[in-house]
């Protein structure tokens, strides 16, 4: 790898050959000292092994050197997406001359439970038990983009299985996205198995999402992308990850999210939450069929989100289907003169009980601001 990331490709080759070459004569002269047979029987049998030591060995290098290049060039795919939904110029002229935003005119149109919670989530006010909405001319500053680090453990085939991911999210009012690029394994303990990389790329950028699942970056296990349910789905994981990004619950400069008031919980089968909680539909703009996704927010005392619930596609074989799904904020931690949840869980709920497929702890915070 070394070789071939500062030398280029044909400078390794070279060397790679070389070495290959030059190892099977050390192992056949090794051989030579130990044996005295000089038949022809000898001279065959010294050749054969020498063409299956080369075979083994250019076989290896070749299997790992193609597995290299599936994996740069899944990366560079992942790299490239980013690097485009972070330098769109969609939805982000509005921001260029407002340097301070004021409290009041920001959210003077959200509901009651989630302005206390940017109040709490922003220190916006040192009391956030008030009967009523304290509003307060403060400056702040909108997030334009943010890249989490994050470890945890997914749930696969009645197993977990440790990852490591990083999560870009666009907060572009016009055309909102993310990409969440994590690496686990095959098997957590069984001796191959756990060497085996899977590769999984969740996101929705432009409009469509995309669920990839591939082993080595050669063997492709799951593969959806730009359907109406996808892209539904994936929307919607960026609706209900808001919290990771608070200043998108803004209306002026956040994406559209419509606040529906009926007063009614979402269908399913949770439990009821008998504290604060607040329906919103999220419209993609910027996506060719306006995009639509609805998130249930449930509060806690302390005007924090607790959990968000939602109908979500769960990937089954080959099929996509629909399903009560509860995602939970367990531990909040103060970064970037913010609120924004450090400990997380996410599950499917399956015969009146949340089966858990997700625990994660975002462990670094890059925020990218507005100017």
């Amino acid at each position: 790898f070394v070789l071939e990331e500062y030398l280029g490709t044909t400078w390794y080759w070279l060397v790679v050959g070389g070495a290959t070459l030059n190892t099977s004569k050390v192992l056949l002269q090794n051989g030579n000292k130990k044996t005295k047979i000089t038949s022809n029987t000898y001279l065959v049998y010294k050749q054969m092994i020498l063409i299956v030591y080369q075979g083994i060995i250019i076989f290896l290098i070749a299997f790992f050197s193609f597995f290299l290049l599936k994996y740069r060039m899944w990366k560079r795919d992942t790299e490239e997406k980013v690097n485009h939904l972070l330098h769109k110029e969609v939805g982000t002229k509005k921001f260029h001359d407002k340097h301070e935003l004021s409290i009041q005119d920001s959210m003077a149109t959200l509901p009651f439970a989630i302005q206390r919670y940017l109040h709490k989530a922003l220190f916006l006010i040192d009391d956030v038990d008030r009967g009523t909405s304290y509003m307060m001319h403060t400056p702040i500053s909108i997030i334009n983009s943010v890249k989490i680090q994050q470890k945890g453990e997914i749930f696969v085939n009645n197993k977990w299985l440790p990852f490591d991911a990083t999560q870009t999210v666009s907060c572009s009012p016009a055309s909102p996205g993310f990409i969440w690029d994590c690496l686990t394994k095959m098997h957590p303990t069984f001796p191959i198995l756990k060497h085996l990389q899977i590769f999984v790329r969740d996101a929705y950028m432009d409009g469509q999402g995309e669920l990839s699942v591939n082993c080595m970056g050669i063997v492709p296990i799951a593969n959806k992308k730009g359907t109406v349910d996808i892209n539904s789905a994936e929307l919607m994981r960026w609706l209900a990850e808001i919290a990771l990004y608070p200043t998108a619950f803004l209306p002026q400069y956040g994406a559209k999210v419509s606040w529906i008031k009926d007063n009614h919980q979402i269908k399913g089968p949770w439990r009821e939450h008998h504290g604060a909680f607040v329906r919103g539909k999220i419209t993609d703009l910027g996506s060719d069929n306006d995009t639509e996704a609805e998130v249930q927010f449930c509060f806690k005392d302390d005007g924090l989100i607790s959990s968000v619930r939602a109908q979500r596609m769960q990937n089954e074989g080959d099929k996509l289907i629909w399903k009560p799904w509860e995602g939970r904020f367990l531990e909040y931690d103060a970064r970037n003169g913010m609120l924004v949840p450090t400990k997380m869980e996410a599950g499917y709920w399956e015969e009146g009980k949340l089966e858990i497929y997700f625990k994660g702890t975002n462990t670094k915070f890059e925020y990218d601001f507005f100017d």
